[in-house]
């Protein structure tokens, strides 16, 4: 049986009805309820089949509807798929307890179907073989599966094995693979996103006697209703199975809903729905102003910047650059580079405190002494020169240029090395400590070149090398 649909004011608004027939039986063992939700914004449509024998069938689905809608409004979740969960297990483990208490109700069971239905969409919970379906404009679509064995006899006949008549008397046609029974529930059909529905469409629910019905039969009845109101729609789908005259009809109770011009696509209000569209319009509006502003305008660009206001902004070293060669034109230029020395090891750079020099004994290492180049030696044509003796084998009215000493770089290894040779002699004694050298290095003579002209020194290459 089910129970009356109270007139309220959501009732007036939305449309929606459910009515029963009991068929060719002795009891009416289908149960239903239509249930309001969050001050009758919402609905929730509940339906169960059942089964058992004498009176067990009554039971069984009386009581596990109640207590699926019950636990639906009680349990402590704002997720609808989870309240439909819990409602559902809650509803098999009260008919567990029931047959518990009561022995002689052993065996009994029943289908259940609930449907939660507010302005997002359809969610929904099945279990057995009764029927969801949904009507929208010329065609018919079940929304839930169907847990009898039913589909795999359908399939056997597609598959050729089974013909048209044994498909159509097939004595386990009815038989369930799943149903609420208090044992363990073999399967579960629900949906994995809410279900959207549109303005027009028609929601049914109904226990597996409507089947007496095919598809296109329901389909055409629901059509052929003046004004489509839900009323009229179980009134005449009942009509129609009554007019099957069918042996054994089976209990057949059907639920609709009539869904409002105010929903739209996808199951959301029309008012809802311009007012989500204009906020995403504003926030894109805003949101690109904004970036505009920062990114690009010169003024807003100031606000994407981490250097502080008055603090001015530090940049990095620039390279130095190293002073021209002198020339020999400018006589400035000849006094700064006589101050220069020409020998690079007694340059700045080489100096070394006095005091930092200590007296160290010579490791016990082998220093192979460097190789010497022989000098390099040009006439010397100007007779009033003077000369210094030159060596062995060269004649005195010829120069000696010694090579400038090739400069050093300053790495590690070859300050270790320089190191070593100082403080080495060849027959391995200490060496004294070093008087420091004059700071004032002497200035050089200008060296004459034949034919009268004096050419300024070359100041001695650079070392750039960081210590």
């Amino acid at each position: 049986m089910s129970k009356p649909v109270p007139t309220t004011t959501f009732r007036r608004q939305i449309d929606f009805d459910q009515k029963e027939f009991i068929g060719e039986r002795e009891l009416q063992e289908d149960y239903s309820v239509i249930n309001f939700l969050k001050q009758q914004t919402e609905l929730l449509f509940v339906l169960a089949d059942g089964m058992g024998g004498h009176a067990g069938g009554e039971v069984a689905s009386k009581t596990a509807v109640d207590t699926f809608v019950k636990t639906f409004v009680e349990y402590p979740s704002e997720s609808i798929p989870a309240k439909l969960g819990a409602a559902l297990q809650q509803a098999n483990n009260e008919l567990a307890s029931t047959i518990k208490a009561q022995p002689d109700l052993d065996g009994m069971g029943c289908t259940l179907v609930g449907m939660h239905l507010g302005s997002q969409g359809a969610n929904w919970i099945s279990v057995g073989d009764s029927p969801l379906f949904l009507i929208r404009k010329n065609q018919i679509i079940r929304l839930n599966e169907d847990h009898s064995m039913a589909p795999l006899i359908e399939k056997s006949l597609l598959e050729g094995k089974i013909s048209q008549e044994e498909a159509n008397n097939h004595p386990h046609r009815h038989v369930l693979r799943s149903a609420v029974t208090g044992g363990e529930l073999a399967l579960i059909d629900t949906p994995p996103n809410t279900y959207g529905l549109f303005a027009g469409d028609i929601v049914l629910l109904a226990s597996d006697g409507v089947l007496t019905l095919t598809d296109e039969e329901i389909l055409r009845t629901v059509k052929g209703v003046n004004g489509l109101q839900a009323d009229s729609i179980t009134s005449a789908i009942l009509s129609a199975v009554r007019a099957k005259r069918r042996q054994r009809q089976d209990n057949t109770t059907v639920q609709v809903f009539v869904v409002p011009d105010t929903w739209q696509k996808g199951g959301g209000s029309a008012s809802n729905a311009s007012l989500w569209l204009a906020l995403a319009t504003s926030f894109v509006a805003i949101a690109g102003g904004l970036g505009y502003y920062l990114t690009i305008h010169p003024e807003g660009s100031k606000l994407l910047s981490t250097q502080p206001e008055g603090v001015t902004e530090v940049k990095p070293p620039q390279p130095i650059e190293l002073p021209p060669a002198p020339t020999a034109n400018k006589e400035n230029d000849n006094d700064t580079s006589k101050s220069k020395v020409e020998d690079g090891a007694n340059s700045p750079k080489d100096k070394k405190d006095p005091k930092e020099t200590k007296e160290t004994k010579p490791p016990k290492a082998q220093v192979t002494p460097p190789k010497t180049t022989p000098p390099k030696t040009v006439p010397n044509t100007n007779p009033g020169s003077t000369t210094k003796t030159n060596p062995p084998g060269v004649a005195n009215n010829e120069t000696v240029i010694t090579p400038p000493p090739t400069p050093q770089v300053n790495t590690p290894a070859n300050a270790q090395n320089n190191s070593d040779a100082k403080n080495i002699t060849a027959k391995g004694e200490e060496i004294k400590k070093q008087e420091p050298a004059d700071p004032t290095p002497p200035k050089p003579t200008p060296r004459q070149q034949p034919g009268g002209s004096t050419e300024p020194p070359k100041p001695p290459p650079i070392d750039a090398t960081k210590e």
